[in-house]
């Protein structure tokens, strides 16, 4: 049996110029696009100094943007904790910091709800300034394990298009 990203990687291939995700009465994407953002994640987590094997918590709504930051994380040897985006803020903070997250990827609305001071072992990268991923706000952070609730599949907003640097628009916590 094949590994998913395996799968993934054959379909890329096989579909380059063919239309793969869409969000409904949005954007669409070809497996050429989603190959791209697989770049980009590995050159802006390589350059964050996300380690292979960190955990990085991914906290929004249902989108093919979303998709694209799963495949990212987890196809560049890092590991995607979803979260469901309608857990109350203190259920995010409890397992972003249950999780052992790095890092937290969300959109701006979930994250005007939730606490800095609540994940309290921030970690920043090793990058510099500003720049752009997933057109969600990514907040670094390095999180002890704690007891926490169940985890969830959730989905979220923007990953960075074809064309764009993966640092645009990325707002640094510190």
């Amino acid at each position: 049996m094949k590994h998913y990203l395996k799968k993934l990687e054959d379909s890329i291939r096989s579909h380059w110029e063919q239309k793969a995700l869409c969000d409904y009465g949005g954007e669409e994407f070809t497996y050429g696009d989603i190959a791209t953002q697989i770049e980009q994640f590995r050159l802006f987590l390589d350059e964050a100094g996300i380690s292979k094997g960190e955990k990085i918590a991914l906290c929004g709504r249902n989108s093919a943007r979303w998709a694209m930051t799963f495949w990212g994380v987890n196809a560049n040897g890092r590991v995607a904790v979803p979260l469901l985006a309608d857990f109350h803020p203190d259920s995010i903070q409890a397992l972003v910091n249950h999780s052992d997250s790095v890092l937290l990827f969300t959109d701006e609305d979930i994250w005007s709800r939730l606490r800095l001071e609540s994940m309290p072992l921030l970690k920043p990268p090793s990058t510099s300034g500003a720049g752009g991923c997933c057109g969600m706000p990514m907040r670094p952070r390095r999180m002890p394990g704690r007891t926490g609730r169940p985890l969830s599949v959730s989905a979220s907003r923007r990953v960075c298009g074809p064309n764009r640097s993966p640092f645009r628009n990325t707002t640094w916590a510190r």
